[in-house]
């Protein structure tokens, strides 16, 4: 369920920061927003936490 919610939100600001910002610049803000987000939520966008096996 998470890659595809990340999908469409990706799409969506793609398609939105190409619109307003820059066409070229479209790809290098959809990086960004991929190291953002693994860098804030490194889990992933419905992560889940795992129990630790013994």
């Amino acid at each position: 369920m998470g890659p595809v919610v990340g999908g469409l939100i990706l799409g969506v600001l793609e398609n939105i920061a190409s619109g307003y910002i820059s066409a070229q610049l479209s790809s290098t803000f959809a990086f960004a927003l991929i190291v953002i987000m693994l860098w804030i939520k490194p889990t992933g966008l419905v992560g889940q936490k795992v129990g630790k096996k013994v």
